[in-house]
C-alpha cells in the first residue's frame, strides 16, 4: 500500500519576462535622458545600473536577471513613466480654475 502514493513533482518555475522597451540597445545619452533622470533614489538608480552592461557605446540589458530583479525592474520603469508626466495634472486643475472663475462671475453679477 505504500508503494500506491503518487510521487510529488517539484512545480516549473515560470520565467518572467524583462520588459520589451529594454530589449534594443539604448545609446549611453539617451538612456541617461529617459531613464536615470527620472529616478530619484540613488539605491534605484544603482539598481537600475546594474541591470544593464555597456556594449560599445550602447547600453544593453542583462540577460541573466532573476525573477525579483525583472519584477523590481518592472516597477521602476512604471515608476519612470509617472515621473515623466510631472506633478501637476493640467485637465483637473483647468477645471478647477473655470469652476472658481464661473462662481466669482457668478456671484459679482448678483451683487
Amino acid at each position: 500500500m505504500a508503494d500506491d502514493k503518487k510521487e510529488v513533482k517539484p512545480k516549473p518555475t515560470k520565467s518572467v519576462k524583462s520588459p520589451k522597451q529594454l530589449h534594443k540597445p539604448i545609446p549611453q545619452k539617451i538612456f541617461e535622458k529617459k531613464y536615470l533622470k527620472y529616478l530619484e533614489h540613488t539605491g534605484d538608480r544603482d539598481f537600475f545600473n546594474s541591470c544593464f552592461e555597456t556594449a560599445g557605446e550602447d547600453i544593453i540589458l542583462k540577460k541573466d536577471l532573476s525573477s525579483g530583479e525583472v519584477k523590481r525592474l518592472k516597477f521602476l520603469l512604471k515608476a519612470i513613466k509617472e515621473n515623466r508626466k510631472g506633478p501637476v495634472k493640467v485637465v483637473p486643475l483647468a477645471a478647477a480654475a473655470l469652476i472658481v472663475a464661473a462662481l466669482v462671475v457668478f456671484f459679482t453679477t448678483l451683487m
